[in-house]
């Protein structure tokens, strides 16, 4: 396993002893399993084959015999998975022992495994996409491998250390505008030269990446004691990967910046406006995602059995919310803008009880929406709230005593289509 994925297991084990409540007869442990084929950059998924198609302007024929190369690939990429499955059942099994070691080391073989399973099969379906293009298609190779390079930055945001915006790929963003032709001109001149000076920050990062990860091999011989899960664990090589991942997520987050506002300038003014609402929501997910009391305020609107006086305090409270909302996301935003950029002020993600600026913005953004909902819920029927939509319930865990506990992970991240098991694991 690379340093990526060491870092993934690392900020799992950390996040469970330190940012997670338990009993005094437990231990909070996670385990995190591959995401599978969607949730790791060296697989190609479906969406991603019909954009790729698109970027090499691929014929129907051509399209339709990459899908069933496809098609034949995803089988044995699954049956590549299955070994990483077995593994972590196993691991969960040692975990009732208490024996974290032997579930890391478990962990780690397994994952180095069928990553190099993935990477063989990936490399092999990329070899025969190329191999049925055209010299026109052929030139266009070098804009694939650059998407390719560019899917790795969702990872990125959810490794300790990282900042808000760096994982935000603006061509993908810009392509979701679905601008008309006259607005895509404007775009285009920056959004070549951002692919440019993007992807050699991405290759620069995968070359100190490469690096760090020899130096850690070199180091593991010098002291064998300290290898593995040891080694993941020590604060010391911990606190420096954080710091590293940050520095490089700085620099990312700033290109992308910069590049927004150069596109926002270049875009006219509808279409602008959509563009920085769809890096707001990009950049700073947790915070402009659409909150439950929104569904909820939304959703008692339509309810057929309302009298007027409840349709008008309705809508007037969904106007208010919605105009608080804005302000104090705004608020959230930029604050975390700000931790972000003074640097990681602590190992993963945001305590629920943190002082800093950025603390007190989620929790204002929370108490308006506790505010909101308690309003909201004095001025509909019991048969009224019994209609409203279900509030999720998390992740949760079972204790080892039976009981069962929520686990909130605060401002954390995970990969879309990660696959993450909770363990209970007795204390030693």
């Amino acid at each position: 396993m690379g340093i990526l994925g060491r870092t993934i297991v690392l900020a799992a084990v950390a996040l469970a002893s330190c940012a997670l409540s338990a009993t005094a007869e437990a231990q909070v442990r996670i385990s995190m399993s591959s995401a599978g084929a969607a949730g790791d950059s060296s697989t190609i998924s479906a969406k991603a084959v019909d954009r790729y198609a698109g970027i090499l302007g691929l014929d129907a024929g051509q399209r339709e015999a990459l899908r069933t190369l496809h098609s034949a690939y995803m089988t044995e990429v699954e049956e590549a998975g299955k070994g990483l499955r077995e593994a972590s059942k196993k691991a969960r099994e040692a975990a009732e022992d208490g024996d974290m070691t032997a579930v890391l080391v478990e962990l780690e073989k397994a994952s180095a495994k069928q990553q190099a399973r993935w990477k063989e099969l990936t490399d092999t379906l990329l070899q025969d996409m190329r191999g049925m293009l055209t010299p026109d298609q052929e030139s266009k190779w070098i804009k694939l491998e650059r998407a390719r390079r560019r899917e790795s930055l969702p990872m990125l945001a959810w490794m300790p250390g990282s900042v808000s915006g760096s994982a935000v790929d603006l061509c993908l963003l810009v392509e979701g505008l679905s601008l008309p032709a006259e607005e895509a001109a404007k775009a285009a001149p920056a959004l070549e030269e951002y692919e440019v000076e993007l992807d050699a920050l991405i290759r620069e990062g995968q070359a100190e990446l490469a690096n760090e990860e020899e130096e850690a091999k070199k180091k593991s011989k010098e002291a064998p004691a300290q290898e593995g899960p040891a080694q993941m664990l020590d604060p010391v090589v911990v606190q420096e990967m954080i710091k590293k991942t940050h520095a490089r997520s700085l620099r990312a987050r700033d290109v992308n910046r910069r590049y927004v506002e150069r596109l926002s300038a270049s875009l006219g003014e509808e279409w602008r406006a959509r563009l920085v609402s769809a890096w707001n929501k990009a950049a700073f997910r947790k915070v402009y995602r659409e909150p439950h009391i929104l569904k909820q305020l939304k959703a008692a609107q339509s309810f057929a059995d309302l009298d007027e006086d409840q349709k008008r305090a309705l809508q007037a409270l969904l106007a208010e919310y919605e105009a608080g909302l804005s302000e104090a996301n705004a608020r959230w935003a930029e604050a975390l803008l700000r931790r972000d950029t003074e640097g990681p002020s602590m190992m993963l993600g945001m305590n629920p009880e943190d002082e800093s600026e950025a603390g007190k913005a989620r929790k204002a953004r929370l108490d308006l929406d506790k505010a909101i909902r308690e309003r909201m819920r004095s001025l509909l029927n019991e048969s009224q709230q019994a209609r409203l939509p279900k509030m999720p319930s998390g992740p949760r865990m079972v204790m080892p005593g039976g009981e069962e506990m929520e686990i909130d992970l605060g401002d954390m991240e995970l990969p879309e289509g990660a696959d993450v098991q909770f363990m209970a694991v007795p204390a030693r």
